[in-house]
């Protein structure tokens, strides 16, 4: 009888907490001291806080941190919605989303199915997200504007 051994494991291996090594995600680094992360909570507060932050047609992206897809892509708002109106996620208890306040519809480009480009629409919580930037933000908002 021929033994096969795998291996090396670590203790997360063993116990399901790794895929063999070729989890994508970054490791998780040391959280920033006490301060800071009030100071981080305060401002997400706030931001929670303001109803309506953009403008139907504005360049908006996906905050880093968030655990959102498309960290610096250009988005575009179609439309905004006031808390009153805002959906809510129905969700199971327990997942990230489960009572989300669904404010913000935005479209952006993703990959298609079939590798092409394709134009994805979808609501989000607009704290999660920050005025656009990157290239081509200052042409796209003067012809919003004009």
């Amino acid at each position: 009888m021929d033994v096969k051994v795998l291996g090396p494991f670590s203790m997360a291996d063993l116990i399901g907490g790794s895929n063999g090594g070729n989890d994508p995600r970054p490791k998780p680094q040391n959280r920033p001291i006490h301060e800071a992360q009030v100071e981080t909570l305060r401002e997400l507060f706030a931001r929670y806080q303001t109803e309506k932050p953009f403008k139907v047609g504005q360049l908006v992206t996906p905050r880093a941190g968030f655990n959102l897809h498309g960290v610096g892509e250009p988005c575009v708002v179609l439309e905004m919605v006031g808390f009153d109106e805002a959906l809510t996620s129905d969700e199971e208890f327990g997942s990230p989303g489960f009572g989300a306040r669904l404010d913000l519809r935005i479209a952006t480009l993703a990959n298609g199915s079939h590798g092409e480009h394709a134009i994805m629409a979808y609501w989000n919580e607009s704290w999660q997200f920050e005025p656009y930037t990157g290239p081509g933000a200052s042409v796209a908002e003067g012809q919003a504007n004009g």
